[in-house]
């Protein structure tokens, strides 16, 4: 699409998304990106659905498998899951590896303390003690 004449180059795409002032753009681009994922998985399911081809009649009309049709539609479906995931990895991602993210998906700031007690008076038997 950003090879059409008229269109914005995508050197200058990329500089709007990294801009603050168009966060709108942002937002939009974000949605267009979730789009395409849903598409793709709607293709995976039809080209996973789609046996027409998977088998075939040979010369003396016995039906034998098409493996070389069904190796093309693994791929098929292996690259559309793959994009899906890089698009829209909340969605689509494998949900191994958990990613947290701030505002506008910036960093965030996490904030720790530690305090250490001293631990109770015990006698021999674990029992906490009166004595201090």
């Amino acid at each position: 699409m950003l090879a059409r004449p008229g269109m914005p180059s995508k050197s200058m795409v990329m500089r709007w998304l990294a801009d603050e002032r168009y966060i709108e753009f942002r937002d939009q681009y974000a949605c267009a990106r979730e789009d395409l994922a849903d598409k793709l998985a709607d293709e995976i399911l039809q080209i996973a659905d789609d046996g027409s081809n998977d088998t075939f009649l040979d010369a003396n009309g016995n039906v034998k498998v098409n493996h070389d049709v069904i190796a093309r539609a693994r791929l098929q479906i292996d690259a559309r899951k793959w994009l899906a995931a890089k698009l829209a990895p909340k969605k689509y991602g494998d949900g191994g590896r958990l990613e947290n993210s701030g505002i506008n998906h910036g960093s965030m700031q996490v904030k720790s303390t530690v305090t250490f007690v001293h631990p109770p008076n015990c006698d021999e038997d674990g029992e906490v003690s009166e004595d201090n």
